[in-house]
């Protein structure tokens, strides 16, 4: 019964890190809703389309979380540091492509370009974006989504609902001036 005893709080340890039986297990090839994913591990998780996702930033854990439910590529728009270099290693043991774009404040259009050529690449999909805060990811979906041709308010507000905080006048900002040079309507 002692040895019993001991071994019940070593299983509840493996089950929690595990997961339970009771989790939805993600969509392979996709990326995964937001109860699939631990939001300790992908914190502030947002499911942008089927194949791409946003977060803040994450850490060696959130490397192992985002290969567990199925991500492909993770992006890191943090500039180069002793967590990028972290997260590039645990990507790499962990058979998960890693690209770093360092942004400072908002994104340029050819930080922008560079994410729209991973993501118009199939292999790797899906993909899961974080930066040094959700406003970068927000900031950079804005304006992705806006290089496709997505109107400039719905464009705005897809970033919004990404995680777009703190540089919203600036994607605003920038977003107008492609409706104006583009001859569309802000």
């Amino acid at each position: 019964m002692r040895g019993q005893a001991a071994l019940l709080p070593a299983l509840a340890v493996l089950l929690m890190a595990a997961g339970s039986a009771t989790d939805v297990a993600p969509t392979p090839g996709f990326a995964p809703f937001g109860d699939q994913v631990s939001e300790q591990r992908l914190p502030l998780y947002h499911r942008v389309t089927t194949m791409i996702a946003t977060s803040a930033p994450i850490n060696d854990p959130g490397v192992i979380e985002a290969k567990r439910v199925g991500f492909a590529m993770i992006v890191d728009l943090r500039p180069p540091s002793a967590d990028t270099a972290s997260e590039k290693q645990h990507a790499e043991f962990s058979r998960i492509r890693y690209v770093n774009i360092p942004i400072q404040g908002v994104p340029t259009d050819e930080q922008v370009k560079q994410f729209a050529e991973l993501v118009a690449e199939p292999s790797n999909l899906p993909l899961l974006l974080h930066g040094a805060s959700i406003d970068q990811s927000g900031a950079m979906w804005a304006l992705y989504r806006a290089s496709l041709g997505v109107p400039v308010a719905i464009a705005f507000e897809d970033g919004a609902t990404a995680g777009l905080q703190a540089s919203g006048p600036a994607v605003q900002a920038r977003l107008a001036e492609r409706a104006r040079t583009q001859g569309g309507q802000p």
